[in-house]
């Protein structure tokens, strides 16, 4: 089964570089959205178009929501495995609005200090190093896609596994597992904070291969 990556907002793909390598899946292709023109739903229809058969989609964050809006365009992926994404991140399930938008605005005005920020809620306990796997470009396009996607009601045909982090400071957790498991995909819950792909990829890695 050919797998298929999709990273998180602000991130490069180098990002899953150890997970990948623990699953024997180095050589896998890694779908880079940042730098594109296209909206999130225009690239979203021409990805699908050019998966294979039989794959399974990986997304981590942002790259998890992306992966859910793929599949639900087309029948080539069997399996959807979603890593630490919720089904809206602003408002309903998801982050306050009023905090949510706040962050976009902030980024909109100093997104040098904002990125600082976000590195904060995406590793508080300092236990992955980011630097390497950040990306340095204003990436406020692809911000918004983050805000604009909405999962909450949408029927995916592949088979859907989520997995959730306790101390998720950007995916409320309650209520992320709750939307999830209402939509009726799988859910399981660990301890960690947003960085498991990087702070803790051998756990993640012993995850998905559980359910293989």
């Amino acid at each position: 089964m050919s797998t298929v990556w999709i990273p998180g907002w602000q991130f490069a793909g180098s990002a899953f570089d150890r997970l990948r390598s623990l699953l024997g899946e180095s050589d896998s292709v890694c779908l880079e959205y940042s730098g594109t023109s296209m909206s999130w739903d225009r690239w979203c229809d021409e990805q699908a178009a050019r998966l294979p058969a039989g794959v399974r989609l990986i997304g981590w964050s942002l790259g998890g929501m992306l992966a859910c809006e793929l599949a639900r365009r087309c029948e080539q992926p069997t399996e959807v495995v979603v890593l630490q994404a919720n089904t809206r991140f602003s408002g309903g399930p998801g982050l306050p609005e009023a905090v949510a938008e706040g962050f976009r605005q902030r980024y909109s005005r100093q997104p040098g200090a904002t990125r600082g920020k976000f590195t904060a809620l995406v590793d508080p306990d300092g236990q992955a190093d980011l630097t390497p796997h950040l990306l340095s470009s204003n990436e406020a396009q692809w911000l918004d896609w983050l805000y604009d996607i909405d999962l909450q009601n949408t029927e995916i045909p592949a088979s859907v596994r989520v997995l959730l982090s306790r101390d998720d400071q950007l995916v409320p957790c309650t209520s992320a597992s709750e939307s999830w498991r209402h939509a009726g995909h799988h859910v399981d819950i660990i301890d960690g904070s947003h960085s498991l792909i990087m702070s803790q990829p051998q756990r993640v890695a012993d995850w998905i291969e559980s359910h293989e």
